[in-house]
């Protein structure tokens, strides 16, 4: 299937609606033109940094279970920050 088109008398709204689910679908690769290979976690898991060309994300997908790792979850594999490493530290003998 071709990339989407315009329909008569297809809302715009309607037509980004279908574009965009049609961007989140398609084949994911190896990142860095094909050469990523998978690695282990901090958590022993065994992941591959991937690309989707037809949307231009880039994700983790766990090898153990063939799915793409969503950006929340990312810190239950021991990839990336943690929750609320950017919280902001009040200062000493300061209150709200």
């Amino acid at each position: 299937m071709g990339r989407p088109r315009i329909r008569t008398k297809e809302s715009i709204a309607a037509f980004i609606k279908r574009m965009d689910a049609w961007k989140r679908q398609g084949n994911w690769i190896p990142a860095c033109g094909g050469t990523e290979k998978p690695f282990r976690t901090r958590t022993r898991h065994r992941v591959l940094y991937v690309w989707q060309p037809r949307s231009g994300r880039h994700a983790y997908l766990d090898m153990g279970t063939d799915m793409i790792i969503p950006d929340r979850d990312l810190h239950l594999y021991g990839l990336g920050p943690t929750p609320g490493h950017c919280r902001r530290k009040r200062s000493p003998g300061k209150s709200r």
